[in-house]
């Protein structure tokens, strides 16, 4: 396919270990963060349109046939989840994750990730971040996350 580029032998065999376990959510990995403290949701979304730019591992496609395409800009989506009204928000919190961590990739050109915020009030929310090992690795998951929030707190021009 014009423009696909090879799978690394590592993504290789990811890609094979996938395709020998369709729809397994084994593969998925993320990380969590409770947020204490006012939060500007336009600022934390223009931070995260401003970590896929920078980062080609968040504009990676896998295709069907085993490839890859880079993207050349791609405008993220930051799921937003009322979780208002509960008793014990940080565990309606844990559990959410938890079953948002059972829904698995699909290998068909769409971002192999998803970054979402979960909102139980105006002083606590929850973010979380989720990859399929094909384009992240754990390491790679807290740089991620670290580097989202450096671009968030960091004074705006």
């Amino acid at each position: 396919m014009p423009g696909s580029l090879p799978l690394s032998l590592s993504q290789l065999e990811v890609w094979r270990d996938q395709l020998a376990w369709p729809g397994s959510v084994h593969l998925n990995l993320g990380g969590t963060a409770f947020f204490e403290g006012p939060l500007d949701l336009p600022r934390l979304k223009r931070a995260l349109s401003q970590l896929v730019a920078e980062n080609a591992a968040l504009r990676l496609v896998s295709q069907p046939d085993g490839t890859q395409r880079l993207l050349p800009a791609f405008e993220p989506d930051l799921q937003v989840i009322d979780m208002t009204g509960y008793s014990e928000p940080r565990q309606a919190m844990r559990d959410w994750w938890q079953n948002w961590m059972r829904q698995p990739f699909v290998l068909d050109g769409t971002p192999l990730w998803r970054f979402a915020l979960l909102r139980a009030h105006d002083t606590l929310h929850g973010g979380t971040i989720q990859f399929h090992h094909l384009i992240m690795d754990g390491w790679g998951t807290t740089q991620v996350m670290k580097r989202w929030s450096t671009i968030y707190n960091r004074p705006e021009r």
